[in-house]
């Protein structure tokens, strides 16, 4: 009955996951017209199907609070607790930053969206899905997204149209199975699923450059140092501090040489690179408008566009913002910084980062290799995640790991 009962509860989220939030027809993610999948289909007043199965579950977890007289259950040395309050502070000057700058209801409430994914599904799981998850649960969760993957590649063939490069004839024209980044983590911690996850790694390696997709190649990169660091045995206020300088030198420092020096060495994607360049100047002089960029700008916040590629599209603007100089798309490094500036980006770099070496290096979780997958997910996936966000399977991602993560640090000091 107990397995039931989580299954019936895991049902929205479980929808969530397998759908696929983007396609291989990459219009239908502008024009919302793709009702193969619920984040792609908009019903009752212009709301897409995946947004109101999450404003049901916050209604439900509303409903939930106030029959508790008001309680919310959420421990206060949590990491969701932290994140949660920085994000609640940064709303409020998000909001300031729409008064007192720029008023852009759109850009705001999307910034909200995104961070209610993240917030409902965490506590989503620790109100009506108590079970402690298992190697099994976490592969599980990212089969039935590889699911939904393959049935966007299907039902596009026969009623859409591809609309991604595809260099190597050979090869089919789809969506990533599994995130790189994820498949290399997966081999590395549950060995005997590796000879599998080997097939997946060399397949979407060759998606990789079958579509040019030059930020998943780099996410390759990046794995791979950030692995290579943990596995040094460094204590772990030193490693603490190499991981935090490597995030920032990996995700800001690197991206901006590499933005310079790239078209010296190939002429792929020249086009989007020099949208990203233009974006990457643009950012840096609103770095100096307004708000300081020292507390940063705040969720919701656009910026003025003083430098424009001539190959901007709606791809780089987005539908809502196409026609004067206030965007909201910011394709850069510099976005780390800019809604949560310096100080709220790195108040979230030191709280998760921290977590992330206490998994790793603690005792209680040697033989754990789910708790040693979610300590390396914390720079190479999370922190990116929880400091831009944007993508909302990645904030539903985020969210379920963070819970995985608060689950097992409680289970240690009880």
């Amino acid at each position: 009955m107990k397995t039931k009962y989580n299954f019936l509860t895991a049902l929205p989220v479980l929808l969530l996951l397998i759908f696929p939030e983007t396609s291989i027809q990459t219009s239908l993610a502008l024009e919302k017209i793709g009702c193969h999948s619920i984040y792609l289909c908009k019903v009752y007043l212009n709301i897409g199907v995946a947004d109101w199965i999450i404003i049901m579950m916050a209604l439900i977890i509303i409903v939930n609070i106030f029959f508790s007289y008001g309680r919310i259950l959420v421990n206060k040395n949590s990491d969701f607790y932290k994140v949660a309050l920085i994000y609640m502070i940064y709303l409020v000057i998000g909001i300031l930053y729409n008064i007192f700058v720029q008023y852009e209801l759109i850009a705001y409430l999307y910034d909200l969206k995104v961070i209610l994914y993240f917030l409902v599904i965490y506590y989503w799981l620790q109100l009506f899905c108590k079970f402690e998850f298992s190697s099994k649960d976490l592969i599980f969760v990212f089969l039935i997204m590889a699911l939904g993957v393959l049935w966007d590649y299907f039902y596009i063939r026969n009623f859409g149209v591809v609309e991604r490069p595809n260099l190597i004839s050979i090869m089919p024209t789809i969506l990533p199975l599994i995130n790189i980044n994820f498949v290399i983590l997966l081999m590395l911690c549950f060995k005997k699923y590796r000879l599998w996850l080997l097939f997946l790694l060399i397949f979407e390696i060759l998606s990789l450059f079958n579509q040019a997709a030059l930020g998943s190649i780099y996410a390759i990169f990046t794995t791979t140092i950030i692995i290579f660091l943990y596995q040094k045995k460094f204590h772990k206020n030193l490693l603490f501090v190499i991981l935090f300088i490597s995030f920032l030198f990996l995700y800001f420092v690197l991206p901006l040489l590499i933005y310079e020096f790239f078209p010296y060495i190939s002429e792929l994607k020249s086009d989007g690179l020099d949208i990203r360049k233009m974006k990457t100047l643009s950012a840096l002089d609103n770095y100096f408008m307004n708000f300081s960029i020292i507390i940063g700008k705040g969720l919701g916040a656009t910026y003025f566009e003083t430098v424009t590629s001539i190959y901007t599209n709606v791809y780089s603007t987005g539908v809502h913002h196409q026609d004067s100089n206030v965007k909201f798309i910011m394709h850069s490094p510099l976005a780390i910084f800019y809604k949560f500036g310096l100080i709220g980006s790195f108040a979230i770099m030191f709280v998760l980062i921290q977590t992330s070496v206490k998994l790793f290096k603690m005792l209680e979780f040697k033989n754990d290799n789910i708790a040693k997958f979610i300590s390396l997910s914390y720079p190479i996936f999370i922190i990116p995640t929880v400091i831009g966000p944007g993508i909302l399977k990645h904030a539903i991602l985020a969210g379920i790991f963070i819970y995985i993560s608060d689950q097992k640090m409680l289970k240690v000091k009880k």
